[in-house]
């Protein structure tokens, strides 16, 4: 058997809709993917575990209100970036 793998993805963007500005630097610093680094769905799922709820670990004391966090990966086949898109309801 032989294995031939394909280019890998890079992080792409990083788009955060649903918090306050300085929630959602918080959340940016929290983020240790690179852009232009490979991207590391493990790392990805992981974090989204983190997110679920609002975490002290994340924000400190800024007060953040959230129900849930949606996310999405929009892949671009053509330069093989993947975008993260994280939304907070």
């Amino acid at each position: 058997v032989a294995v031939t793998e394909g280019s890998p993805y890079r992080v792409g963007k990083l788009v955060i809709t649903g918090l306050s500005l300085e929630s959602e630097q918080k959340l940016r610093e929290a983020w240790k993917m690179e852009p232009g680094a490979v991207f590391d769905k493990t790392y990805f799922d992981e974090f989204l575990t983190h997110i679920t709820r609002p975490n002290k670990e994340i924000f400190g004391n800024i007060p953040v209100y959230y129900e849930e966090a949606g996310h999405w990966l929009r892949k671009n086949t053509a330069n093989h970036t993947v975008d993260v898109l994280l939304d907070f309801k």
